[in-house]
């Protein structure tokens, strides 16, 4: 299954692989309030008919995204605890932006995020299966 939406300046690509049982998640340009809020409500709604969610990986591609506004980081603390902890690993691919990159950790730190964060979407494959 795949979705894409491209409002605005933020696009979002999800594909779910069931026979890995992998869920991929592409991030691109920067965020908006509404739409993370949107994007959020729905994978976690999905991810809570999952019953088997722990024998699930995450990764979630955040190559291209822009830096976030304050007004987002309370979401983003929210995906860490209460959605991407749910899996059997989960894996952030590290923004090229620096910033970015620094506020996705800095927020990891802050929440006790378990994932790994990596490189590449190759190194996010052996994380998730070896």
């Amino acid at each position: 299954m795949t979705a894409k939406n491209n409002s605005h300046k933020m696009k979002d690509e999800v594909v779910i692989d069931p026979v890995k049982k992998l869920i991929h998640i592409t991030l691109e340009g920067y965020p908006d309030l509404a739409e993370t809020q949107r994007g959020t409500n729905e994978l976690e709604k999905n991810v809570n008919l999952m019953p088997d969610v722990a024998e699930w990986a995450i990764i979630v591609d955040s190559t291209a995204l822009s830096t976030f506004s304050p007004d987002l980081l309370p979401i983003l603390k929210h995906c860490y605890k209460a959605i991407y902890e749910r899996f059997r690993v989960a894996v952030i691919v590290n923004p090229t932006q620096t910033v970015a990159n620094m506020q996705l950790k800095r927020i990891a730190r802050e929440t006790n995020f378990s994932g790994k964060f990596v490189a590449t979407n190759e190194e996010a494959m052996k994380v998730c299966f070896g």
